[in-house]
């Protein structure tokens, strides 16, 4: 797989894909910069730490997403699609936007 893509499965049947890496070498002096197009985007959360959501899309504009991030969880007895107040490493997301914009990552 390659950073910076996204991919998309086409499944018969329901089941979770469990996707493991390496870790990569100590993140840059400069934070990663991820550019986000309006309306909705499918973004995979790359960070080693857990980040509130509020303070991970801290580099937006203000007004400039819809304040709902859609996350799957496969992990609960019935998977659903959930709202959460925080981003895990390796977790996934939909976010809605109303402009273009970058989204700069914290440092770690």
């Amino acid at each position: 797989m390659t950073d910076g893509y996204g991919y998309w499965l086409y499944m018969l049947d329901y089941d979770v894909m469990i996707v493991e890496g390496i870790q990569t070498l100590p993140a840059p002096a400069l934070p990663q910069t991820y550019e986000f197009t309006e309306g909705w985007v499918l973004a995979g959360y790359k960070q080693l730490d857990t980040y509130e959501v509020t303070a991970y899309c801290n580099s937006f504009e203000d007004h400039s997403y819809f304040d709902i991030f859609y996350t799957w969880d496969a992990s609960l007895e019935t998977p659903a699609w959930g709202t959460p107040t925080s981003l895990n490493p390796g977790q996934g997301f939909w976010i809605y936007m109303y402009s273009d914009q970058n989204l700069i990552a914290p440092l770690e």
